[in-house]
């Protein structure tokens, strides 16, 4: 069992700062709080892509547009291994979480 040594709460910004910087202290432990964490999922960039490309498919006989991409057909969900051709596509199986 691991004993928590340090911890410390922080805002966003400073956390940001601080991994740019490379100045984190790998011992702590760092907490945000609701607000800042919000506020950073707000801030997540989007994926690079061409804007000109959908970023969820209908259409899964033709090959992907990037990496990652979604294709959503006939109520299944697939995402896109690779660009190569139409075969790049991989259907998403979920499965039930039977714990929280």
């Amino acid at each position: 069992m691991a004993v928590l040594q340090k911890a410390i709460l922080i805002g966003y910004d400073k956390l940001s700062q601080m991994i740019e910087s490379n100045s984190i202290d790998e011992e702590a432990v760092y907490f945000l709080s609701g607000k800042d964490v919000v506020n950073a999922i707000k801030k997540v960039q989007s994926p690079s892509v061409n804007l000109g490309t959908k970023l969820v498919a209908t259409d899964i006989t033709k090959a992907p547009d990037f990496v990652g991409q979604v294709a959503v057909d006939n109520g299944t969900i697939y995402i896109a291994e690779s660009t190569d051709g139409p075969g790049s596509w991989r259907i998403v199986q979920l499965q039930p979480n039977d714990h929280l």
